[in-house]
Order: C-alpha cells, then sequence, then structure tokens
C-alpha cells in the first residue's frame, strides 16, 4: 500500500496495545499557538508543538500547558 490515510473521528481515538506501539517514521504533533491552548479542551498529558514559540514542544498537565524543555507554563 502507499499513500496517505486517514483515520477521522468525532472523538477520542483509542490505541490500547497490550505492550506498545512502534512508530517506524516521525510522529508530528498538532501545532497551536500560544492563544489557541487557552480555549483547547485536552486531557492530561496531550502533547502539541507551539507554534509561535519555535514549535517547542509541550504537555498538558491537567491544569496547564508547560513546556518539556524546563516545566515552565506557556
Amino acid at each position: 500500500l502507499s499513500g496517505t490515510y486517514t483515520i477521522a473521528s468525532p472523538t477520542t481515538i483509542t490505541l490500547d496495545p497490550v505492550t506498545e506501539v512502534i512508530l517506524d517514521a516521525p510522529m508530528k504533533l498538532v501545532s497551536k499557538t500560544v492563544a489557541q491552548l487557552g480555549s483547547l479542551t485536552s486531557s492530561a498529558g496531550a502533547i502539541v508543538s507551539v507554534s509561535d514559540n519555535g514549535y517547542k514542544p509541550s504537555y498538558y498537565d491537567g491544569s496547564a500547558w508547560r513546556y518539556f524543555s524546563d516545566n515552565s507554563t506557556v
């Protein structure tokens, strides 16, 4: 098979393997601006790249978005 395949859902898509998920290629994080993060509904542990700050990866701790690099809030 070749090409791009899209899996879309109006709700959460859950992968629930017994041990691990293996990716054979780089994974692309969704990019959001700081302003967009303010209205983004997410679960704790969600990860995005912050596009207006050099695409720094950040995670949601359940109450705030934080940068991986220094744990500061976005």
